[in-house]
């Protein structure tokens, strides 16, 4: 977001820093890595103060959908990519988690 210019202060982005080579591939992570156990305890932070009207969820896992439950906000949009299985019940089970769900 930041090295296409549309990123601003109202904005907060909480994700994985991925380090790519020259070839641009994937060669490690940054120090902070977010997961399925952890996020919880990470957006401690944010239900303290947040005064958002809206929240986009994206997550790979179904439990990353309840990552924002606790938080306070007009309009959750939850978006989940299932990036492991063909399954269509596995889809079913995504969709009942996620507004949007793809495979």
């Amino acid at each position: 977001m930041l090295h296409q210019k549309i990123y601003n202060k109202y904005q907060h982005v909480l994700a994985n820093d991925m380090i790519f080579n020259d070839k641009g591939l994937l060669i490690g992570w940054g120090e902070n890595i977010f997961h399925s156990l952890n996020k919880p305890e990470i957006l401690e932070v944010f239900e303290q103060d947040y005064t958002r009207g809206c929240i986009i969820v994206m997550g790979d896992h179904y439990q990353d959908s309840l990552m924002a439950r606790r938080l306070h906000s007009d309009v959750q949009l939850r978006i989940g990519f299932l990036n492991h299985s063909e399954d269509t019940t596995e889809l079913e089970r995504y969709l009942d988690h996620y507004d949007l769900a793809e495979n």
